[in-house]
């Protein structure tokens, strides 16, 4: 028998630098919250542009880290504006059949409400 449920990924925002399931999942310091998802088939870091080139260099290798800017764009968001957090979760949901995603008790309250629609 197999489950025939649609998948769940595991999701952080936070920042590494002080949040230890951050730093458990990535490896690397950062001082400003980033996203940090775990999907059946990919693990992605998703950091701002001042330091992808740093988190690249230092994540682990199975890692994929994208800018915020190249995270929509591959994921089909628009580049004319910024998209907020929560839209870009929910892009890379959709790209993989996610639709729940595991969480830990620190995560954002603000970021969760925003998801839960």
């Amino acid at each position: 028998m197999t489950d025939s449920s649609p998948p769940t990924g595991r999701l952080l925002y936070a920042a590494s630098e002080s949040c230890a399931d951050m730093l458990y999942a990535t490896g690397v310091l950062v001082p400003d919250p980033f996203l940090w998802m775990q999907t059946p088939t990919q693990t992605l870091i998703i950091v701002n542009a001042l330091e992808v080139g740093r988190v690249r260099r230092q994540a682990q290798p199975h890692q994929v880290v994208l800018s915020t800017a190249e995270a929509s764009e591959r994921f089909g968001l628009t580049r004319s504006a910024k998209a907020k957090t929560a839209e870009l979760v929910q892009a890379i949901g959709e790209h993989f059949g996610i639709t729940a995603w595991e969480v830990p008790n620190s995560f954002p309250l603000g970021l969760a409400r925003d998801l839960e629609g």
